[in-house]
């Protein structure tokens, strides 16, 4: 008796593994790096939400806590595809946000749109964003250093560096005996 009471405990406890294990399921991913730009912020990791399979998983990006863009993943990610059977190539994503210069933290949600009943945090990092230059660059000298044998000038609002005309050769000295 006492058997068989032991192998009906292991299969009800086998049965609710199972019911749990292929009941709602939220999505799952991570953050794997976030670097500043200028005036910007780019976030990219992977994310798969489990109940829908190989189709795109949504994202929602915020930044010092204020929500500030929705995104999917679209980047291929052979490396998770590998380790999830069944959720395809494409779960990287890649999102740039504009923000104002200095630091931030950036956190990306996956959202569940299958079963499920949350929308997990996948993680947050810190970045720092740089101001953008205060002046117009493209009549800077320093952008385009004199180099002999070239010439630049203004196209439209491109500038265009030529090869200069020849220079007539100093003629040589000799030198004083």
């Amino acid at each position: 008796m006492r058997r068989r009471s032991l192998a009906v405990g292991a299969v009800a406890a086998l049965a609710a593994t199972l019911t749990t294990a292929c009941g709602e399921v939220d999505p799952i991913g991570s953050v794997d790096w976030a670097v500043g730009g200028v005036e910007s912020v780019t976030v990219a990791g992977w994310a798969w939400d489990q109940d829908r399979g190989e189709a795109p998983t949504t994202l929602h990006v915020y930044v010092d806590g204020a929500y500030r863009l929705s995104g999917v993943t679209t980047v291929a990610r052979p490396d998770v595809g590998a380790l999830y059977p069944g959720s395809g190539e494409t779960r990287g994503y890649g999102l740039t946000v504009s923000v104002a210069p200095g630091s931030h933290e950036v956190c990306v949600y996956a959202i569940n749109e299958g079963e499920g009943t949350t929308n997990p945090l996948l993680g947050c990092k810190a970045a720092t964003a740089t101001a953008a230059a205060g002046c117009d660059r493209r009549h800077d000298p320093r952008r385009f250093p004199r180099v002999p044998g070239l010439r630049s000038r203004e196209v439209g609002n491109e500038r265009v560096v030529l090869p200069a005309p020849e220079l007539p050769q100093r003629p040589t000295r000799r030198p004083r005996q």
